[in-house]
């Protein structure tokens, strides 16, 4: 027979046990919940980390791409820079070629060549007005003058002028009440053929620099 003890005993197993069994329960599933916590922490601070690490190299790809820009824009315009001093360069020694021109006998054949196209362009104009250099009008007054009266239409009247600025050979011609006006001079020759002597100083400008041109 079992005696007050004993059961007491058994209650005490069974209760303890099953407390046990509930905290060793539960002590797993606060260890699961734990360990979840921990899991969701650490890939959150992962995320974090590598969201950091892309936006730093984002930042540093966009500022490599302004310095690179910058570089770039800098040499195109010292490049630029370089080709519009080549130009002018250019232009001064062709300035320098066409004062030597106009004291050749072959300017005369530029001279009365100028005279005609300023007359072709201003054709039916019954009043003009002649710009030619100091040097023309004290030289070449009777070639001037001879061109004008061979290619002139009846009844046009003309005068001479000398041109202000630095024509350096050639003509200008407007009409009398100055709305129109056709410029054959070297130097607006020269200065319309600018452009085309910077493309070729671009397109040689690489070469150039090789051969120590600066």
């Amino acid at each position: 027979m079992t005696t007050i003890d004993e059961k007491i005993d058994l209650f005490a197993k069974a209760v303890l046990g099953k407390a046990g069994k509930q905290a060793e329960e539960k002590s797993r599933q606060t260890g699961e919940q734990v360990k979840k916590r921990y899991s969701a922490e650490e890939n959150r601070i992962h995320d974090l980390a590598r969201q950091v690490v892309e936006e730093r190299v984002k930042r540093a790809d966009t500022a490599s791409i302004q310095i690179v820009s910058k570089a770039r824009m800098k040499a195109r315009q010292n490049l630029l820079r370089k080709n519009e001093e080549m130009a002018d360069r250019v232009l001064a020694g062709l300035k320098k070629r066409a004062a030597a021109f106009a004291k050749t006998p072959g300017y005369e054949s530029f001279l009365r060549y100028s005279i005609g196209q300023v007359l072709a362009g201003l054709e039916g104009e019954q009043q003009l007005m002649f710009y030619f250099t100091e040097e023309d009008l004290s030289h070449n007054m009777g070639l001037i003058r001879s061109t004008i009266v061979e290619k002139l239409q009846p009844n046009a009247v003309y005068t001479l002028h000398e041109a202000s600025g630095e024509i350096l050979g050639g003509c200008i011609c407007s009409n009398g009440e100055q709305t129109g006006r056709v410029d054959f001079s070297i130097a607006s020759l020269l200065e319309d053929n600018r452009e085309r002597i910077g493309r070729i100083i671009t397109d040689h400008s690489s070469g150039w620099c090789q051969n120590g041109e600066q």
